[in-house]
């Protein structure tokens, strides 16, 4: 119900380290032209040992743009920008410490995807294959490729025509990166954009777009279930703007690290964006148990055979209020939080009425249906507690009573003083006890209800949503390893052993990530490896 994405800024690095630097390395095929120094440096403290952490830093001669790690080979595949829109792809040998090969691109016209073994570089709307062992081109595709299965080696697109202005059709594709033969075609309307797409299983792909679509990656097959999840509005339509989107989420502004309700959206395909005088995402997520999927249009609430796309039950649903929602269910009961917002343009609007309604699970039967007494008071975040819901809005918390449907209780915050709300905390925020332990929410209290304010602010409320008090001393987790959590408290990066206690502290972002107890922080033109498999014993 509550899903999560990171977004940190990345710290900066001085240039005095580049001086320092003890390796050099130049790449082969573009002798002396491009070259990576290496270090050993102290990455932070371990408490328990009193030794440095240490890690080794990889600095490159540009920005790195992205970059990606292959934990078998510990091999990097590195972007670095030049000037203007220029660059270069590297291949970089983190064990022997050298550059395999290079290549020029332009980021302008360029967008690379890593699929296993290959690397797709998409140009316009060619898509070039290329070993990521050598370098070498393996084939070239007549497409831009959205997304590929590395099991398979199969890319997807949706087939462009060139004549004119060009344009592209709703005819998706499953081409073969290997040899760029065409393995099949579907029709998958994307008028109104998709809303969301991941695999069920290693070979079928789930695709929400107009409706529900499965596709067998290998050759195509698949069921379809059609529904109405956009609308096409008049040229001077704007409705009310409520926030530019930022990387693709609409939620929480720092994503993954601490909030909720969020939702993806592909930012860098145009066929599976819907053009700017849609209104989209009128629909609400695809929620799936071992038998059926249940999904909510702009006409219906709907629960289908996951094997077959065979429709068990419809229910209507009143159009003219319903907009983006959420769904999800106890053992009987389907609930449905309508939010009372679309998206229009990479913004959201309002749109619609923001209600919270229930369905009998096995027949569809609706069981309550209660429209918030503000039509703008949009649902930003909801938080679910045994059979209270509690709703958030700009700068109300209501609470109602799951089985009835009715608002139990509400309280409206001073926004001088609060700020706009923002989400609902989860078990990722964790709360100091100034003597050296943290301990997650739900350790503390876990049927009080935490938010997070445009302020900066943690609240923490009673269950009777009456009573409030700020957390000052907090922080996010925001990975584990084994039994360890990596905190971010203010602007410190702790490591806790599995009671709490501080056992570490690193020099490194919440950008880091682990790949095989092996931690990765990209900087601005260099990333850190820390292995953390030699720094922290079995906890």
């Amino acid at each position: 119900m509550n899903s999560n994405q990171n977004r940190i800024p990345i710290r900066k690095i001085s240039i005095l380290c580049c001086i320092l630097m003890i390796f050099i390395i130049t790449g082969f095929s573009q002798k002396n032209s491009l070259q990576v120094w290496h270090e050993k440096k102290k990455m932070g403290t371990n408490f328990v040992t009193g030794f440095d952490i240490t890690g080794s830093e990889y600095v490159f001669p540009n920005d790195i743009h992205r970059v990606f790690f292959d934990a078998e080979t510990n091999i990097a595949t590195v972007q670095i920008k030049g000037r203007r829109t220029s660059g270069n792809i590297l291949q970089y040998d983190m064990n022997d410490k050298k550059i395999l090969w290079s290549k020029k691109i332009d980021y302008e016209i360029h967008e690379l995807i890593k699929c296993g073994n290959l690397l797709i570089l998409n140009e316009y709307n060619n898509a070039f294959v290329i070993d990521n062992r050598t370098g070498e081109n393996v084939s070239k595709i007549m497409n831009y490729i959205y997304f590929a299965n590395p099991k398979y080696n199969i890319g997807v697109a949706y087939f462009y025509i060139a004549a004119g202005e060009g344009y592209y059709t709703n005819d998706l594709m499953g081409i073969d990166l290997l040899k760029g033969n065409l393995l099949w075609k579907r029709t998958i309307n994307r008028a109104y954009g998709w809303n969301d797409f991941f695999f069920l299983n290693d070979s079928t792909l789930l695709v929400a777009a107009s409706g529900l679509h499965t596709i067998n990656i290998k050759n195509g097959t698949g069921w379809d279930y059609q529904a109405i999840t956009g609308v096409k509005t008049k040229p001077n339509y704007t409705g009310a703007i409520l926030g530019a989107l930022v990387g693709g989420l609409i939620g929480g502004a720092i994503g993954g690290l601490i909030g909720s309700a969020i939702y993806y959206i592909p930012l860098n395909y145009a066929p599976t964006l819907p053009e700017p005088e849609i209104i989209s995402f009128i629909s609400s997520n695809t929620l799936i148990d071992s038998t059926y999927i249940y999904f909510a249009s702009q006409e219906q609430l709907a629960k289908l055979d996951v094997a077959t796309g065979d429709i068990v039950w419809e229910y209507p649903l009143p159009k003219e209020w319903t907009s983006k929602s959420s769904i999800f269910m106890d053992d009987e009961v389907i609930y449905m939080i309508n939010h009372g917002f679309a998206i229009k343009g990479g913004q959201r609007i309002n749109y619609g009425k923001p209600f919270i309604a229930s369905f009998n699970k096995k027949t569809g039967e609706q069981i309550y249906l209660s429209k918030m007494k503000e039509d703008r008071e949009l649902i930003i975040d909801f938080k679910q507690m045994g059979n209270e819901i509690y709703l958030l809005s700009q700068y109300s918390i209501a609470k109602y009573n799951l089985e009835t449907g009715t608002m139990t209780s509400k309280k409206t915050f001073p926004k001088e003083a609060v700020g706009e709300l923002r989400y609902f905390l989860n078990d990722r925020l964790f709360v100091s006890n100034n003597s050296g332990y943290f301990s997650s929410i739900t350790q503390n209290n876990s049927s009080n209800p935490y938010f997070y304010t445009s302020h900066g602010k943690v609240i923490a409320m009673d269950n009777t949503i009456t009573k409030t008090t700020e957390v000052k001393d907090f922080g996010f987790r925001f990975f584990r390893y084994n039994d360890y959590n990596i905190i971010l408290s203010n602007e410190r990066v702790f490591i806790t052993d599995k009671d709490g206690k501080i056992v570490a502290e690193l020099d490194v972002t919440p950008k880091a990530f682990i790949i095989n107890g092996i931690l990765f922080d990209k900087r601005e033109s260099s990333f850190i490896a820390i292995d953390l498999k030699n720094t922290l014993p079995n906890n």
